[in-house]
């Protein structure tokens, strides 16, 4: 029997970094303005001499942010990559347009993965340790292990920097420690999540959509190559 399921895209989360813009509150304001349809909650709050923004909609779990040398969308609860892309270019594109700024200093994307469980929580925790750990029972002298914490890496290919984070979820743990929408509930009690962050931090031009569309699409390849990995 295969434990893991196809997986979930739990969360993701793009950042943009760019040096400071000295128009960004007349730009910000009139850009979000034309999502004014999309969103049922906004805020703004005072930077020093600057102000940042939030817009989102807890209904279909996004929210926007931006700062005057930052802008970011988040997003949750994405049925396929097709759909997340296709809204994370709809805010983000529009918005670097707007301000009107070509060069980034980082651009980060990260999705985390939530390959649901087909078992108990104790049967994921030994599928976890099994996989992740080779001799866990170097742990057995301070007593019987009843979880483990989240695995944490970095690591880098021809193209990008990445952070990589492994764990076990309980359905419980999943709302408490990930999710920023309390409203939605998962369908599954345990899932074995894959949380990977691919960034670029070498100031240049970054045609976002392009971007978006390569880095969420490696992302997928990577996660997936590393599932098939994984000892049943």
């Amino acid at each position: 029997m295969t434990h893991l399921k196809d997986y979930f895209i739990k969360k993701i989360i793009i950042g943009v970094d760019h040096k400071p813009n000295f128009l960004h509150t007349e730009k910000a304001r009139k850009s979000l303005n034309n999502f004014i349809e999309k969103y049922n909650h906004a805020s703004v709050k005072k930077i020093g001499a600057e102000e940042s923004y939030e817009i989102k909609n807890e209904h279909e779990y996004w929210k926007f942010f931006a700062e005057w040398n930052h802008f970011g969308f988040e997003m949750e609860n994405s049925l396929d990559f097709e759909s997340a892309e296709s809204t994370c270019k709809t805010f983000l594109s529009h918005y670097s347009n707007d301000i009107g700024i070509s060069i980034y200093s980082r651009v980060g994307i990260r999705v985390i993965f939530l390959f649901p469980f087909n078992g108990t929580f104790e049967e994921l925790l030994k599928f976890y340790n099994n996989n992740m750990y080779k001799n866990v029972e170097i742990y057995n002298s301070f007593g019987d292990i009843d979880d483990a914490g989240i695995i944490v890496l970095t690591a880098h290919d021809k193209k990008y920097k990445m952070n990589l984070s492994f764990g076990p979820f309980a359905k419980g743990e999943i709302k408490s420690k990930i999710s920023d929408f309390k409203n939605y509930d998962e369908k599954f009690d345990n899932s074995f999540m894959v949380d990977i962050d691919l960034f670029q931090d070498k100031p240049q031009k970054y045609v976002l959509n392009t971007y978006i569309s390569e880095t969420l699409n490696a992302a997928r390849v990577k996660v997936l190559k590393f599932k098939s990995t994984l000892k049943e």
